[in-house]
């Protein structure tokens, strides 16, 4: 949501201004109304529905799990799709956000094609994984001006160099994969370690159990 905000708000171009002593402008725009597309609907995306809802977002969401319409309630979801329709709802969106685990089928998968969907002045937003997206065609949609701008904490190749033309675009918001990253998650990540080693040595059931299969540990 931060990524957001600061975009419609041309955060880099006032703090160009501020620095020149140029005041009242350029104009900014808002989220509501806007249209927020969802590609993956975990915690993550789930936390941003919620807020997004109130600043008057249409929320849609793409998952490969089926979304029950007690969920589409709760986050205040217009919609709920599978992969196969997003082709269809990419050039719809302002905001494109990515909320994807990283694996075989999920590498690359907003790629060039993918990114010329996008319409316009719409908005590429990526807190989950670099390797999601084809970093060189987002960079020449932000630098042609196809795309209004960018939202990203993570890279194609961590540490990024510092170098990269993509850093020096005026239409990127950019932090160092450190948007999940807090005192607060820090100390929740903690708690919940400490708690699931005392259940386990009482022979009880850990939290938040994900159990892997068997094909995906061997890839991984």
């Amino acid at each position: 949501l931060m990524y957001m905000i600061m975009l419609v708000h041309k955060w880099h171009p006032c703090q160009e201004n501020l620095r020149r002593g140029v005041f009242f402008t350029p104009f900014g725009d808002e989220l509501d109304g806007k249209r927020l597309l969802l590609f993956g609907f975990g915690a993550s995306a789930q936390q941003l529905a919620k807020r997004a809802r109130a600043f008057g977002m249409e929320i849609t969401a793409v998952d490969i799990r089926n979304i029950s319409e007690q969920e589409k309630r709760e986050y205040g979801l217009a919609g709920a799709f599978k992969p196969a329709e997003l082709d269809d709802l990419i050039p719809e969106c302002d905001f494109l956000s990515l909320h994807l685990h990283l694996n075989a089928e999920t590498r690359g998968i907003i790629d060039r094609r993918r990114i010329g969907l996008m319409k316009p002045g719409a908005y590429l937003i990526n807190v989950a994984r670099g390797p999601l997206v084809d970093q060189d065609a987002l960079y020449r949609a932000l630098a042609e001006g196809r795309l209004a701008g960018a939202g990203l904490d993570v890279f194609a190749t961590e540490p990024m160099d510092p170098n990269d033309p993509l850093l020096k675009l005026p239409n990127l918001v950019a932090t160092p994969h450190t948007s999940g990253t807090t005192r607060g998650t820090s100390k929740r990540r903690a708690v919940c370690v400490r708690e699931n080693l005392e259940r386990v040595a009482q022979g009880l059931e850990p939290l938040h159990r994900v159990d892997i299969p068997a094909p995906a540990m061997a890839k991984a």
